[in-house]
């Protein structure tokens, strides 16, 4: 993944952008504003969605989650086992 301005498209983002601001100018101040807001909440939530899905990718990939698999299904069985053995051992 490239930063923006290692991009080749860079140029072509920077004039998208400064159309966006030239059109957000003529408008209304509290329209731009809320454009603007509603926007920069955009963004925000592109990052958060990246991050959590990172981390979730990163918790897939840790051995531990496996290994506490493996202990929340095997317990419970061998804690029925040791109960039939210990029924089967009193008779």
């Amino acid at each position: 993944m490239t930063a923006l301005k290692q991009s080749g498209k860079y140029e072509e983002i920077k004039q998208i952008h400064t159309d966006l601001w030239n059109e957000l100018s003529s408008l209304d101040e509290s329209e731009s504003e809320k454009l603007l807001n509603r926007f920069l909440g955009q963004v925000k939530l592109l990052h958060i969605k990246k991050k959590s899905y990172q981390e979730l990718r990163n918790t897939v990939r840790s051995p531990w989650l496996y290994v506490a698999l493996m202990i929340g299904i095997s317990l419970p069985i061998m804690i029925y086992m040791l109960f039939i053995w210990i029924s089967l051992v009193v008779e």
